[in-house]
């Protein structure tokens, strides 16, 4: 059996030409249905729409190939609440990995920096 990164390769060398989005955690279902296992973690990010930073974070992930949940909060005003009193934090993004708060995109560029968010990156999901 193949490892997941080379399927994982091999589905982006098929894929990237016509699309060029982070992979969506259906496509891991997928892969995952024909014995291959995600060892990535679990990533929601909260974002707007016209937003240059939510745009920022999603194309870090992207280019880290790293699938994720955007959750767009737009028109959304309980639940904007909701999230400012659960991090404290009025902006977005709002970036969650295996459901511990990161910060925004300029946490999460500081933990690429640090060489901290691969790490984090690929720590699977616990509830896998």
């Amino acid at each position: 059996m193949l490892a997941l990164k080379t399927a994982l390769k091999l589905y982006f060398f098929k894929t990237s030409v016509a699309n060029d989005s982070a992979l969506c955690k259906s496509d891991f279902l997928i892969l995952k249905k024909k014995g291959y296992r995600n060892k990535m973690a679990l990533v929601k990010i909260y974002t707007k729409t016209d937003c240059p930073a939510c745009d920022l974070a999603k194309h870090i992930l992207s280019q880290k190939r790293v699938s994720f949940q955007e959750l767009v909060m737009d028109n959304k005003p309980e639940e904007i609440k909701a999230l400012i009193e659960k991090t404290q934090m009025k902006t977005v993004p709002q970036i969650f990995i295996n459901g511990h708060f990161i910060g925004g995109c300029s946490d999460m560029m500081e933990l690429d920096k640090k060489n901290k968010l691969d790490i984090l990156l690929q720590a699977e999901d616990p509830s896998q």
